[in-house]
């Protein structure tokens, strides 16, 4: 017989925007830490670049628009946060191997993101095989171990 489990939204809604935007955050750092730093970039013209996948290379008129390009990375953050605390609610499972699952959600997160920005011709092939490496395990280990991390400590708690 099967059970229908009952989806707590508010937990959900919570959970979204907590992990979003500490996954969001890890990401930043990790990011900025591994590619802006080191090729002596601007943070600003980074965010710029978000806004400019999202909204077109008008984004890249105004430095303004790198504030719009911080806000979408971490709407984009809550969002798959969203996603993520709701499947883990369908699906005990996550929670209880929060590990393995924040790897493969991290995985899902970084192929659709490319996906996405092929469709919006924002598209950028890696430059080396170690750039394309360190986007992949950036998505898998510091945004979707930490997204799984604190969804699956906040359903312990709840």
């Amino acid at each position: 017989m099967t059970t229908t489990r009952s989806v707590n939204w508010g937990r959900v809604v919570a959970q979204a925007f907590a992990a979003g935007f500490i996954a969001g955050l890890t990401l930043m750092i990790y990011l900025y830490a591994t590619v802006v730093a080191p090729s002596h970039s601007s943070v600003l013209a980074w965010w710029q670049s978000i806004a400019a996948a999202a909204f077109g290379p008008e984004a890249y008129s105004d430095q303004a628009y790198a504030w719009l390009g911080l806000l979408v990375h971490f709407v984009a953050s809550i969002g798959w946060a969203g996603g993520y605390a709701y499947f883990a609610q369908v699906q005990k499972f996550i929670n209880v191997r929060w590990l393995i699952s924040g790897i493969g959600f991290g995985l899902i997160v970084y192929t659709i993101r490319q996906a996405l920005l092929l469709a919006a011709a924002a598209f950028v092939f890696p430059l080396t095989p170690l750039t394309f490496l360190n986007d992949l395990l950036a998505h898998m280990l510091f945004f979707g171990v930490p997204l799984a991390f604190v969804v699956a400590r906040m359903d312990r708690t709840a």
